[in-house]
């Protein structure tokens, strides 16, 4: 980790070992990349006085300093980016490094000293992915304005914050640690689906790194690919599928006015697939986890094994069947918990998902799949491999 002295202004490496205290800074980055100070030119001071990057990194160590913090990280000028090895490196270790630091501030460029509470919400800088985990990690952190006036912790902010993100103000509140006293859910044990919901509206410049912003709030590692498009946010949902079996992932739907009648994956095809799923939540006991044995992505499409109820001969085999799969999660809402299911019907020697505009769930039922139009729930059950082909991959 390449750390920036707040005062004499040099670079030293530390490892995790021997890592002082240190600052971080969270800002939105100009759209103009010129107009930020980069490694190289921060190095041999080659950006002018007056450059807005330079002037941005010279303030934020200011404040580290009156906070008596010798050290501080900023993502513009201590990340070499010209080294493909240390950015894939400073990516995965990102989250980490927002956690573990002593104070993080957070510089809305945006926002005018003038009745700043008021303008909070509406800063751009809510609307960038990499910001969410930059907003979720820091144990401390606070706001300010375009001249670099505090405005408020997150804590104070919390409500503002919460309304401009949709992100519960709990979370906002008491940070990513909790007491072990405490029997509030850190945000980290949030389902899939939410914290995906999170990142919904949010927009980056490099396609990619729509996925790779969210490595660190799911825990997942996974080499960068700058150029494989949207094929990153497939590989996210892939790693984040063998690390846990929240079935929530599955919970999600497209935007009203798209090619409904198109057939689909168990795969978001894009973030702003989950922006309906805020409210979805997992079963507290996994109500259909007898049911499933591991998932897999196989040459085949995505594979799950799951008890269905017995069916009459084999129509499940047949060109067109349609079933119906509850996932172990549901949609929470005024009228309270409904069983979150998803459509599958069969086409040649595969699955597809019957692609919905809004995400379908039912009060709740104990049965994990069943054939529509077939036998009552509570039938004789019997296990069916399903294989669910994914496009994009």
């Amino acid at each position: 980790m390449r750390l920036l002295h707040t005062s004499t202004l040099t670079f030293n490496e530390f490892f995790s070992s021997d890592t002082p205290v240190y600052a971080i800074l969270s800002h939105r980055w100009n759209a103009a990349p010129s107009s930020e100070t980069s490694y190289q030119e921060f190095l041999y001071r080659n950006a002018h006085a007056t450059h807005p990057g330079l002037w941005k990194i010279v303030q934020a160590c200011a404040l580290a300093r009156v906070d008596v913090i010798k050290w501080i990280w900023i993502d513009t000028c201590c990340i070499d980016k010209s080294s493909s090895a240390e950015l894939s490196e400073a990516i995965n270790s990102m989250f980490g490094w927002y956690r573990e630091s002593f104070f993080c501030y957070a510089f809305l460029n945006d926002v005018s000293p003038v009745a700043p509470n008021e303008s909070v919400a509406k800063s751009a800088w809510h609307t960038r992915g990499w910001t969410l985990q930059e907003l979720l990690a820091p144990q401390h952190m606070a706001f300010y304005d375009a001249e670099w006036t505090r405005i408020g912790s997150r804590r104070e902010l919390a409500g503002e914050i919460a309304a401009a993100t949709g992100i519960d103000a709990s979370y906002l509140i008491h940070g990513p640690y909790y007491d072990s006293s405490d029997d509030r859910e850190p945000f980290q044990d949030v389902c899939v689906a939410t914290k995906m919901s999170w990142l919904a509206r949010r927009q980056t410049s490099r396609v990619e790194d729509m996925a790779y912003c969210m490595l660190g709030i799911f825990g997942v590692n996974m080499p960068l690919l700058y150029g494989e498009g949207t094929k990153a946010f497939m590989r996210l949902q892939l790693e984040v599928l063998r690390k846990s079996d929240d079935e929530s992932l599955f919970a999600w739907c497209y935007h009203e006015g798209y090619d409904v009648e198109k057939r689909g994956g168990m795969l978001a095809p894009w973030p702003w697939a989950f922006e309906e799923s805020r409210n979805v939540r997992r079963y507290s006991e996994g109500r259909h986890e007898a049911s499933r044995l591991p998932y897999a992505m196989t040459n085949k499409g995505l594979e799950f094994r799951v008890l269905v109820e017995q069916w009459a001969g084999e129509a499940d085999e047949v060109e067109g069947s349609v079933v119906e799969v509850g996932l172990n999660c549901f949609l929470q809402s005024k009228n309270g918990p409904n069983s979150v299911w998803i459509t599958l019907m069969r086409e040649r020697k595969a699955w597809a998902r019957v692609e919905r505009e809004t995400i379908k769930a039912r009060p709740h039922l104990y049965t994990a799949v069943r054939r529509m139009g077939s036998v009552p729930y509570g039938a004789e059950t019997r296990t069916v491999t399903f294989y669910v082909r994914q496009p994009g991959l």
